[in-house]
This record gives structure tokens, C-alpha cells and sequence, in this order.
């Protein structure tokens, strides 16, 4: 016994940089597991795909779905999702299949609500760090896939349940939600396209006033440059032409919407 104590008296003591070395290696570990494991500090990454706007069509052969809403619940961890079934099938209990996959990770789903017209799909398990989603249904033989991303999606505290009701007042309101996003996207496309096309038009005025003093090849060149800028600005014209209807569109349809979904809450519809 007295030779056990004296070897740990003559055991030579830890330096203390040596364990404050050990703790410093255990917190970067941790730390970098934490960060490449959750990407929480990471920037996200979008790519360069087509997000489906709020009111998009999925035609998938005798079905057709209509995109009304797509929340995202951050607490949750969850995606509600409201479609708008045309169902022309003979199919008397149609069977709807969904794959939601973000980069390598696959997103569990089930069908909350199917009331025939419409649907109601819940997403679990979604990663915080998100940035886009790709979305596969598939009913009667045919498949759609579409992409959606954080940005375009609405956000909510929480999933709640509603009456059958209440989901086709949130279905309308979601619409309401996304064509108005949808018409300021359009407008803030038509200013830039305003002014690329006032650019075009200062460089066409430009290149008319350059052709004094030039000899009459010099002036060829220049008249070439006009045409190609004139093309240009004709070509912008025409995208111009097409936001501003498909503005006037969605407007219809957007006001179509708000009217439907006043008379629903003036109904007291899932109240």
C-alpha cells in the first residue's frame, strides 16, 4: 500500500498544455461535425432550374393537379401541400404516389386530406437548411416532376389541422398568395426589360448621329450595327409585350380568387 502511494506520488503530473491541447481537438471535432453534418452555416445553393409558381398545372393524363399551396413549417420540419384535382379517369379509388428528394436526401410523405377535388400531402423530416426541393407525383400510369424552392414557398410556424372546410379556404387563399407574388415577379421583369429597351434605344440614337463625317463604307459598318441593334430592341418589345400578358392574365385569375374567397369567409366556409 505505501508503494502504490508512493508511485503515484512519484507519477510525473499532466502538463497542463497537453490537456488544454486534448480539449481545444475534442471542441473542433465536435464543431466540424456539427457543421458538415447539419449545414446550418453553410450558404445555401440553388440551381439553376424552373420553379413551378403557386397555380402551376400538372397535366398527368386524366388528372390534372393544380398547385394551390405549399407551406413550409420550419418548426415542424414539415411541407403542407394543397392541390386542386380534376380527376377524368374511371378510376374509382385513384392511387397517388409522391417522391420529394433535396440533393441526395428522399423526404417521407402521406396523403393528410383527399376530399376527390382536393388534396392535401404532408412532407416530414425536411432538412432546416433546404434551399430547393424536387417534387415526382405520379397517378394513372403518368408522372410530373417539378421543382420548388425556399423563396417561393409560404412560411408558417406550425402544421395545423384544419376542417375540410378551412383546407379549400387555405387552397384559395394560397392561390390569392401566389399570383400576387407571381404579377410582382412580372413587373419587376417588365421594368428591366423597360429600360434594356430605352438602353437600345440610346445606342440606336448614338449610332444614327456617328454616321455624319463618316465615309460611305464607314456608314455601311454603322448601318449594319443599327440593324442588329434595331433587332435587339425589337426582340426586347416582343418579351415585353408577352410579360405584360401574361400580368394581365394572372390578374384575372387573381381577382377571381379574392372574389371566391370573400364569399367563402362571408359564408363563415370552416368556420
Amino acid at each position: 500500500m505505501f508503494d502504490s502511494a508512493l508511485k503515484k506520488l512519484q507519477k510525473p503530473a499532466r502538463p497542463q498544455g497537453v490537456r488544454g491541447l486534448q480539449v481545444f481537438c475534442i471542441i473542433f471535432l465536435l464543431g466540424n461535425l456539427i457543421f458538415f453534418s447539419t449545414g446550418l452555416f453553410l450558404p445555401k445553393h440553388y440551381k439553376d432550374v424552373e420553379i413551378s409558381p403557386i397555380g402551376a398545372e400538372l397535366e398527368l393524363g386524366d388528372y390534372t393537379l393544380t398547385l394551390d399551396s405549399w407551406d413550409w413549417a420550419e418548426k415542424d420540419r414539415a411541407f403542407e401541400i394543397i392541390f386542386d384535382v380534376q380527376d377524368l379517369s374511371l378510376d374509382r379509388e385513384p392511387e397517388y404516389t409522391f417522391k420529394f428528394r433535396c440533393g441526395d436526401s428522399r423526404y417521407r410523405y402521406k396523403i393528410y386530406r383527399d376530399l376527390g377535388d382536393l388534396l392535401v400531402v404532408r412532407v416530414a423530416g425536411v432538412a432546416r437548411s433546404f434551399a430547393q426541393v424536387s417534387m415526382t407525383v405520379s397517378v394513372g400510369g403518368t408522372s410530373k416532376s417539378i421543382y420548388m424552392d425556399d423563396r417561393s414557398m409560404a412560411s408558417v410556424e406550425h402544421l395545423t389541422d384544419r376542417s375540410d372546410a378551412a383546407y379549400r379556404i387555405r387552397a384559395v387563399e394560397g392561390k390569392v398568395a401566389g399570383y400576387q407574388g407571381s404579377i410582382e415577379k412580372l413587373e419587376q421583369q417588365k421594368t428591366e426589360k423597360n429600360a434594356d429597351i430605352q438602353l437600345a434605344y440610346e445606342k440606336l440614337a448614338a449610332l444614327q448621329a456617328s454616321k455624319a463625317g463618316m465615309t460611305a463604307r464607314q456608314q455601311e459598318e454603322i448601318d449594319t450595327n443599327i440593324r442588329t441593334m434595331a433587332d435587339k430592341q425589337s426582340r426586347l418589345q416582343s418579351e415585353l409585350e408577352e410579360i405584360v400578358l401574361q400580368q394581365q392574365a394572372l390578374q384575372t385569375q387573381l381577382e377571381q380568387e379574392e372574389l371566391l374567397l370573400a364569399r367563402m369567409q362571408e359564408g363563415g366556409v370552416g368556420q
